[in-house]
Parts: structure tokens; C-alpha cells; sequence
């Protein structure tokens, strides 16, 4: 429902009616009784009585001072939680997110995506600022991948560009695949890289065995990736 102050009844109101036009509309009667009716009135095709009660369940409690105002109002802050509280109440609680910072040495792991108006979950902060040796140094990529791409980075050869058990390229890449589609290869302006990436080699479910590899293709894009033991990934582009 948001912070404290957004309790008032026409904020009540105005999330009931939002909710209530998110429904498709009953025609009539018949209809209603032909689709049926079940909690209180609400008929599978919309709502076929009116509301005459509102309810409050509280959920959890907050602090007053976490959600105080502004010193000189609210302005464009309350209309924006206003717009994000409408477009919450017709499509649902996790239908509008706020990105977070949280801790791990994969960008994916770094990223936390939590619901608008809620407060991030305990221990988040303490996560961030731990010193997570092998993640990357700002800046960081502007785009993170949901998950990881397939690309192909090839050397002189055309060959798979591969690590050494030292952990050094056998060969210099001199071709990027994006999507890892061969006929879509462009030339490697810059590289930096491979840099080791270990973690949970205890773990046969969640050991982490990979490199981690910077480069510029000649499209002016620059790319993060990953190289496991078989395939390259992109895990972010620097936007």
C-alpha cells in the first residue's frame, strides 16, 4: 500500500477503484449468475455488488521516520509513488521493482530487484559492502543480462580461444561472435583479460570454475565475459 502517509481515505479509494478497473465489467444480472459469484460478490467475469467495507490487515510495521516528508514537500516524489501505486494495484505487488545493491562476485548476484515501497531485506547492506576479492571494479557495465548469452571469441585461426593451466590465452582473440553466430563476427579493437574467477570449490552444486575476460569489438562496443570450461558467455555490456 506504500508509506504511512498514503493511508488516507482517498488513497484507499483511489487503490480500490484502480483495482476494480483492472476487472472486466459484468453486463448484467444473467451474466452474473451465469459465470457465478464467490467472495462477497465477486463474479469470475468483474464484480457484480458494490463495495461497502474496506479492510486493513496490517502486514509488518515500520519505523514513521523511514517515510517522514521532505523538507520543502514532496512534489514530483508523490506523484510518482502515486502513478507507481496505481500501476501496483491493478497488476500486482511485484509488478513494479526498484533495483538494489547486493553482495556476490557475479554482476547477476550483485543485482537485487525488490518491490516498490518495500525495504530491502535484512543483512542486503552488509552483503554490498563486504570485499568480495574478483568482482569487477567500477565503473560498472550499465547492462546485465538476465543470463548468460553464448558468444564465440575466436583467435587468428578461427579457433576457440582458450586459457592455459596457468591460466594465460594460448592465442590472442582477433574475432568476437555475438549471440556465438560465426557469421556475425567482428574484429577485437581491444582486450584485457582473462582475470580467474573461483568460489565454492566445495560445492559440487554451486562451484564456480571461470574466467572472466574484457574486450572492445570493432563495432565500438565493449563486452564482459565469461569463459567456463567449454563455452564463452556474455555476462554485461558496458553501454
Amino acid at each position: 500500500m506504500g508509506p504511512p502517509r498514503h493511508f488516507t481515505a482517498s488513497d484507499v479509494v483511489d487503490r480500490v477503484r484502480w483495482q476494480l478497473q483492472s476487472q472486466p465489467p459484468v453486463s448484467n444480472d444473467k451474466t452474473a449468475q451465469a459465470s457465478g459469484t464467490h467472495d462477497g460478490g465477486m463474479a469470475r467475469g468483474g464484480l457484480s455488488s458494490p463495495v461497502t467495507r474496506v479492510e486493513f490487515v496490517p502486514v509488518r510495521v515500520d519505523s514513521i521516520a523511514h517515510h517522514g516528508r521532505a523538507l520543502f514537500g514532496d512534489g514530483a516524489e508523490e506523484q510518482i509513488h502515486h502513478g507507481l501505486s496505481r500501476i501496483q494495484s491493478m497488476l500486482g505487488h511485484e509488478a513494479v521493482v526498484v533495483p538494489a545493491v547486493s553482495g556476490g562476485r557475479l554482476l547477476a548476484e550483485r543485482r537485487r530487484l525488490v518491490p516498490w515501497g518495500d525495504a530491502l531485506p535484512a543483512g542486503t547492506a552488509a552483503l554490498a559492502s563486504r570485499p568480495w576479492p574478483g568482482r569487477i571494479p567500477d565503473p560498472q557495465p550499465a547492462t546485465v543480462f538476465a543470463s548468460l548469452i553464448p558468444v564465440l571469441l575466436l583467435d587468428a585461426n578461427k579457433e576457440k580461444v582458450r586459457t592455459d593451466h596457468r591460466g594465460g590465452l594460448i592465442a590472442p582473440p582477433m574475432w568476437f561472435c555475438p549471440g556465438g553466430d560465426p557469421a556475425r563476427r567482428r574484429l577485437v579493437a581491444q582486450w584485457a583479460g582473462p582475470w580467474p574467477l573461483r568460489q565454492r570449490w566445495w560445492d559440487a552444486d554451486h562451484r564456480l570454475e571461470s574466467d572472466r575476460f574484457q574486450l572492445v569489438d570493432g563495432n565500438g562496443e565493449a563486452w564482459l565475459l565469461l569463459l567456463d570450461e567449454q563455452n564463452w558467455w556474455a555476462e554485461a555490456r558496458y553501454d
